[in-house]
């Protein structure tokens, strides 16, 4: 019997799939595993469903298992309708890819023929809590669905929800490139779709069935409700086949030619779903399941009226622009009221008590702040904005104004006019940026946006801090409010320790870039020279409270870090908390394509680093100083503190300055770039003044003599791992 359709495409899909719709968090990943087990290739999900990384971690680990290989499965997901701007498309798509772990989609479809508000809430409502739309045209959003197979995104595209004169406007689309593959719609034996299917499967639109066993776990059903799994003809046509009436109902789908994407987290129920290619219904038994049908919907996205609206309704015809029409975002039974609507789409788990969060928000930078792909290239990046002085650029070898030399390999020994330094042949780094570690959610943007406005042009994250969508916030914003352009930015970010495996790094930056709601980074460090067992923990460790190593070898993560360069996601590389033999590990590695351009290393007057910064420098690697002031605010009451060493508020008092800015000051002076923390606005400003003063020779040979070897960040919990970098001098 057959177990597939083929698209018109020419790809397979499998007629059974694992649905993903209400797979609540903790259990979806068992059961992607358990389907793939049960030898399931199949597996549907969305964007909205918010579950798309634990499915990921499913089919990672299956992968890794060797129980598949990626070619082997047809993944699907599907585009929101908060993301139907054509510049919001890609960034979309690359967030589920980051989320799933993959490189590409099989098939992905736009959710509903509608557009909705873009923005942070998935379900945007008025004031009267009705659906906000945008002016989207759906042809404009198909168009950015094309351009994901031209860049390999996606293996194919399709739709969900579309009427027929929906669907007709699609393909009637002048300068088509690619008409749809597939239209997902709910069916059942109470909602046959047989015009609907008929009408798909004529034009070469494969069909693909949710709800098919009637949504039984559905949050909003009432008492009233018809039960598919208890109507006792189909009940009776089970008994017949020795079967149970859920592989009764996929089994009348398969028959048609429909495929289908029943949902369940348990094994022993994703298994019997399986079970149903070794049966055949009868023409009458057939016959019998199509005369159930009562055009009863269970996801009714039933529309209300919302005058100046563009009414695009997937269960009548398409009113024309300009007609009093709206949109919804109740999504009920016939005959519930208005007023107590279940969850909205198919549901995202758990009705009106579920919590949406969003993990990605390109809508916010409008057009400008849209994903430009992993070819996307720009220009040098340089702090332009005041308070920060402009940029120079002398010639190397020359003094280029008070404290300003070209040093060799073209880095910039900084005195009080100097903002930046170079990295490479090309790239600007400001030598002053923004730290996010630490920074809490709900007051990161802030500082973000805060940064931008006082002249910072270089923000420093990490996938670990877990703010970056916070970040990528504020810089859309201000993206949006033009006052900066992507280009001005220098934005980097680092590859945690959990994602050393080189598969697993592609994904992790685009995890990254997702949630910046970038298209690039200009640097990506290694966060420290050491891998950890690869999973869901950040912070992996045994029973004893040890980390747990992985056996990667950080020269094969460099291969995967130098790829993500060739790919575009990446302008430079380079790494973190490694000490000099690390590093020349890298640098003497066979066949090395791309030198570290930075290694960023805590740095501050009580671990000065001298040694380190100079090797580092010699090597034209450039060196980012983080806890740059020490870090007061996990201070313990017996620790000193920078801010408070009299020695430096002496020297800040002549300079009529802060303690802080006296220690960045320090730094920029030393030609290392500084990456201050805060989150208090004020503070924010006043770490950027720090290029209209300089320390004499005799204050930074002060500063120098107050090192201690003190670290802050020493990372005990590592010092069993064989790459742990502290044990050396240096």
């Amino acid at each position: 019997m057959a177990t597939y359709v083929q698209l018109n495409t020419t790809a397979k899909m499998p007629l059974v799939g694992l649905g993903t719709w209400k797979s609540s968090a903790g259990q979806v990943k068992a059961a992607v595993m358990a389907a793939i087990d049960a030898g399931y290739r199949h597996l549907d999900c969305a964007y909205v469903y918010q579950n798309e990384s634990e499915v990921g971690e499913g089919i990672q680990q299956k992968i890794k298992e060797g129980v598949v290989k990626r070619e082997d499965l047809f993944i699907v997901s599907k585009l929101w309708c908060t993301f139907y701007d054509k510049p919001l498309v890609k960034g979309a798509c690359q967030k589920t890819l980051a989320d799933l772990k993959l490189d590409y989609l099989d098939l992905y479809l736009m959710h509903w023929p509608f557009g909705l508000k873009a923005g942070e809430e998935l379900f945007p409502k008025d004031d009267k809590g009705m659906g906000i739309p945008n002016n989207t045209d759906v042809l404009q959003t198909w168009e950015g669905m094309e351009e994901l197979v031209d860049c390999g995104l996606v293996k194919a595209i399709g739709i969900s929800n579309f009427n027929h004169e929906q669907i007709e406007r699609i393909l009637n689309k002048p300068g088509l490139k690619y008409k749809p593959a597939c239209n997902q719609v709910e069916c059942h034996p109470y909602l046959t779709q047989e015009k609907l299917i008929k009408y798909c499967q004529s034009k070469g639109i494969a069909v693909t069935a949710y709800c098919p066993l009637g949504s039984p776990d559905r949050p909003w059903a009432k008492p009233e409700d018809p039960s598919l799994l208890d109507d006792p003809r189909i009940k009776e046509i089970a008994a017949k086949h020795n079967k149970t009436p859920a592989q009764i109902l996929l089994r009348f789908q398969i028959q048609r030619n429909v495929i289908v994407i029943p949902k369940s987290v348990t094994p022993q129920r994703i298994v019997e779903n399986f079970k149903v290619f070794d049966f055949e219904l009868t023409k009458e038994e057939m016959a019998t399941i199509l005369s159930f049908n009562r055009n009863w919907r269970i996801c009714a996205m039933t529309m209300q009226a919302r005058p100046g609206g563009v009414g695009v309704s997937p269960s009548g015809p398409r009113p024309r622009r300009g007609t009093p029409a709206g949109r919804l975002l109740r999504h009920r039974p016939p005959g519930a009221s208005p007023q107590q609507p279940g969850p909205p789409d198919r549901g995202v788990g758990s009705g009106e008590k579920r919590h949406y969060r969003r993990n990605i928000n390109p809508a916010r930078g409008g057009k400008e702040a849209a994903l430009k792909g992993p070819q996307g290239r720009c220009g040098e990046h340089a702090a332009t904005h005041p308070p920060l002085p402009p940029q120079v650029d002398p010639p190397e070898g020359t003094w280029a104004g008070p404290g300003l030399r070209r040093l060799r390999g073209g880095a910039l020994l900084s005195g009080p006019m100097a903002s930046y330094a170079r990295l490479g042949a090309a790239a600007k780094v400001p030598l002053l940026g923004l730290g996010t570690w630490k920074s809490p959610p709900g007051k990161v943007e802030g500082a973000v946006m805060a940064a931008i406005d006082a002249g910072y042009r270089h923000f420093d994250c990490a996938y670990v801090y877990q703010n970056e969508k916070e970040v990528g916030e504020g810089i859309q914003q201000k993206i949006k409010e033009g006052v900066v352009k992507r280009e001005d930015l220098f934005i980097v970010s680092k590859l945690w320790c959990t994602f050393h495996d080189k598969p697993l790094v592609k994904g992790a930056c685009q995890k990254t870039l997702a949630d910046l709601k970038l298209d690039y980074l200009d640097l990506y460090l290694v966060h420290w020279p050491f891998g950890w067992k690869a999973g869901e923990e950040l912070f992996p460790t045994d029973d004893k409270g040890m980390c747990v190593p992985s056996n990667t070898d950080i020269l094969h993560t460099w291969e995967a870090m130098e790829e993500l360069v060739d790919a575009g996601l990446v302008k430079a590389i380079g790494i973190s908390n490694f000490n000099r033999e690390q590093t020349e590990r890298i640098l003497n590695k066979p066949g090395l394509k791309y030198k570290p351009a930075n290694n960023q290393i805590e740095c501050h007057p009580y671990l000065s680093q001298e040694k380190l910064i100079n090797y580092c420098q010699s090597r034209d690697i450039t060196v980012t100083a983080y806890c740059p002031l020490g870090r007061p605010d996990r201070a313990k009451p017996d620790e000193p503190s920078l801010l408070d060493d009299p020695k430096i508020k002496e020297i800040a008092a002549k300079h009529n300055k802060t303690p802080a800015q006296v220690l960045l000051r320090f730094q920029i002076q030393r030609n290392v770039i500084v990456i201050p923390k805060s989150v208090t606005p004020q503070r924010i400003v006043e770490n950027s003044k720090v290029f209209d003063f300089e320390l004499t020779k005799e204050e930074m040979a002060t500063l120098l003599s107050l090192n201690r070897n003190r670290r802050i960040c020493e990372m005990i919990t590592c010092k069993n791992h064989k790459e742990y970098p502290f044990n050396a001098e240096y």
